[in-house]
C-alpha cells in the first residue's frame, strides 16, 4: 500500500501543476496497473469468500467478491477426487490449496485456511466421495 501511496502523491503533484521531472502518465502506467492488481488482491483476501455446498447428488462451488460471483455446479458422481495442491506464490512462498477434480476441470479454493483446516476438509470430502460411490 506504500507503493500505491507514493504513486498517488506523485500523480496528484503532477495534476496540480507542480510537475515532478516530466509527464509521468506513460511512464507510470505499468506501475499503476501493478498497484491496482495488489490492491484488488488485498481486497479479495480481506472481503472475498468461497462457499462449497455438497448435497447427495449435486455440488456447487461459489466464489464471491463484493457483487461479482462465479459459480460452478454439477453432479457429485462426476467428482473424481479432492486433493491438496501446492501453487506457486506471486511474490512470496507457495500456497497449499484444496483442489476439486471434476472431469477434465480443476477448481481451487481454501487458500486462506490453515493447513490443518485444509487437510480436514480434504479428508472429509474424500470420505464422502468414497461413501457415495
Amino acid at each position: 500500500m506504500v507503493w500505491n501511496g507514493f504513486l498517488f502523491v506523485y500523480l496528484c503533484s503532477w495534476l496540480s501543476g507542480g510537475t515532478l521531472f516530466f509527464s509521468p502518465v506513460p511512464f507510470l502506467i505499468p506501475f499503476l496497473l501493478a498497484g491496482l492488481g495488489m490492491g484488488i488482491r488485498l481486497l479479495y483476501w480481506s472481503s472475498g469468500c468461497t462457499r462449497l455446498w455438497i448435497h447427495k447428488r449435486k455440488f456447487q462451488l461459489q466464489w464471491q467478491f463484493f457483487f461479482l460471483k462465479r459459480k460452478v455446479q454439477g453432479n457429485v458422481n462426476k467428482l473424481k477426487k479432492v486433493a491438496l495442491q501446492t501453487t506457486p506464490g506471486y511474490s512470496g512462498p507457495s500456497t497449499k490449496v484444496c483442489t476439486i477434480y471434476v472431469g477434465n476441470q480443476t477448481y481451487k479454493f481454501g487458500a486462506r485456511l490453515s493447513d490443518c483446516e485444509k487437510e480436514w476438509i480434504i479428508q472429509e470430502l474424500n470420505v464422502f466421495l468414497e461413501q457415495s460411490y
